[in-house]
């Protein structure tokens, strides 16, 4: 399969993504960020991943399959870094420093994207976390902003491709 070749035109624009305070510690406090801990994808709430996949070049089958699994993400931050390994049909890990500064990653598996991406922190606060990810050969960006409900017991997870291309996806805290 040779699928599509790479964007030849890049894609519509977020908004620009505001500079990231110095720390998590500035923004969140002494104390842990409400984001932190393992947490469960809620399907009944959660809208499909699947139009943000295609969106990325991924197949149809495994489009479909990330859709059927139940996802658990783990949040973790050392003194300098933020951790976020997300379980489904892969293990996705991302390291991406506290600073704001950039991390580069290969791109994710399974889609027709090859290369490396970037990924930074662009919102930081004791309830609320925000990353960009910036693609190779013009596949565009994507931004993930996960908001913490007040009583820390669930967030909802917005992942947008372009202003018209987004979902909403609900994750339960796990014990």
């Amino acid at each position: 399969c040779s699928g599509p070749p790479p964007r030849s035109t890049p894609r519509p624009a977020l908004a620009a993504a505001p500079a990231v305070p110095k720390t998590i510690a500035s923004a969140a406090g002494d104390a842990d960020p409400m984001w932190i801990g393992k947490w469960k994808l809620d399907k009944a709430r959660s809208e499909v991943y699947e139009p943000i996949l295609a969106d990325m070049g991924v197949t149809y089958l495994l489009r479909k399959a990330a859709d059927a699994k139940t996802s658990i993400l783990f949040i973790t931050k050392s003194a300098t870094h933020l951790t976020i390994k997300l379980q489904t049909w892969v293990t996705v890990e991302d390291c991406i420093p506290l600073d704001g500064s950039w991390a580069t990653k290969a791109v994710p598996p399974g889609s027709r994207m090859k290369g490396d991406c970037r990924v930074r922190l662009t919102k930081v606060s004791a309830s609320e976390l925000e990353m960009l990810t910036e693609f190779p050969d013009n596949w565009g960006i994507l931004r993930d902003t996960l908001t913490v409900a007040a009583d820390g017991n669930s967030f909802s997870r917005r992942v947008a491709r372009s202003e018209s291309l987004a979902i909403t996806r609900y994750f339960m805290r796990e014990l």
